[in-house]
């Protein structure tokens, strides 16, 4: 069997892609708000501010776990140490976010969107600290895990990012596309 240096190797022309993905579509969202901008200012725009930030945050992660499998001649104790710091930062980010956004949508219809809204970023990081735990273990087998982390993640953020571009508010009730 592959040493787990080359077996991350062998990951490396997936997360390439991955990152060129994620890349791109952190431009095109740049792109979709630059032309929505004024859906993003005063207070009826707080809530699309905080998706359009979220949104970007995911990206940008998915980006940054690209980046990570793409460093040359990675050892698995480098890798699973960047794998590490990125989840714990990612996580303590969104569970500022979490209680923020609770506080502001206690006991409100909001509030259950909440849940929807962070569930999916919060299971991608624990998603990411399992993988690397088994890099640390010696197993290589938890990247099939963060085949579906990534590949969540990128469809959530365009998702959102799509609904952002045609409609403002991607949580609203009404999804028709303005005029």
């Amino acid at each position: 069997m592959n040493s787990l240096s080359e077996y991350l190797r062998e990951w490396q022309p997936f997360f390439s892609t991955v990152a060129t993905a994620s890349a791109t579509l952190t431009g095109l969202l740049f792109v979709s708000l630059s032309l929505n901008r004024n859906l993003l200012v005063g207070p009826e725009g707080e809530r699309q501010l905080r998706l359009a930030r979220h949104t970007f945050g995911d990206f940008l992660y998915v980006l940054t776990i690209g980046i990570v499998f793409l460093v040359p001649r990675q050892q698995p104790i480098g890798f699973a140490v960047a794998l590490i710091v990125l989840g714990v930062a990612r996580g303590v980010g969104l569970l500022r976010l979490v209680r923020e956004v609770v506080g502001k949508t206690a006991g409100t219809p909001a509030g259950q969107q909440v849940v929807r809204e962070f569930a999916l970023p919060l299971i991608a990081v624990v998603g990411l600290l399992v993988v690397a735990g088994s890099t640390l273990l010696g197993s290589g087998a938890g990247m099939y895990l963060l085949v579906f982390v990534v590949s969540a993640l990128l469809a959530s953020a365009s998702w959102t990012a799509w609904l952002l571009l045609v409609q403002g508010d991607p949580t609203s009730e009404d999804r028709t596309p303005p005029k």
